[in-house]
């Protein structure tokens, strides 16, 4: 997740009172204690602010405790990050050029194993598929029809084997579900 503008103009640390070296604790504690200080509830008179400062104060404790939003926060706000980022709209933005192409990814290069392994497992459902149409050709039509029998049976002890909803709501030990079934065979 990216920090919005609205955040990275915040003094979090500020806010929370703590240093930029404060620990996810001291953070916690200084969180908890400016809250028991600021609530809405106890700030009647100016109930506005002590939303706003509400607000400030739960942004900067959820950035600054998540390790990965406080390394974004920490980096945005330091000098090189933002002569970095102002360098770069310069160079796209005024530079001579109307448009910056990015560079192209690098594609992991291929070995000459990988690449002979990659081309055996695609072939391999067809040349399956190849040798059973061969060992087929040389049963006979009762020998094939049996076959197909087999098959069919052993997908449908897989398929209920997998107990999809449907099957398992035809079997269910109910009384409802037995009195469900009697009334659709009406």
């Amino acid at each position: 997740m990216r920090l919005s503008g609205n955040v990275l103009k915040l003094d979090l640390y500020g806010i929370l009172g703590v240093t930029p070296t404060a620990g996810v604790e001291q953070i916690r504690k200084a969180y908890r204690s400016r809250v028991l200080r600021s609530h809405p509830d106890l700030k009647r008179e100016n109930l506005r602010a002590a939303e706003r400062q509400m607000v400030d104060l739960n942004v900067a404790a959820w950035v600054l405790t998540d390790p990965d939003l406080r390394c974004q926060y920490d980096r945005a706000r330091s000098p090189s990050g933002r002569e970095k980022s102002r360098a770069w709209y310069e160079r796209v933005c005024f530079g001579d050029t109307d448009w910056v192409v990015p560079p192209k990814p690098e594609r992991p290069r291929l070995t000459r194993e990988l690449s002979a392994m990659l081309h055996s497992l695609r072939l391999w459902p067809s040349r399956a598929m190849l040798r059973v149409s061969e060992w087929s050709e040389g049963l006979s039509q009762n020998q094939r029809t049996l076959l197909t029998a087999m098959c069919c049976v052993t997908a449908a002890l897989l398929i209920s084997y997998a107990r999809p909803r449907s099957i398992v709501k035809l079997f269910d030990d109910d009384t409802r579900g037995q009195a469900s079934l009697e009334a659709e065979s009406r």
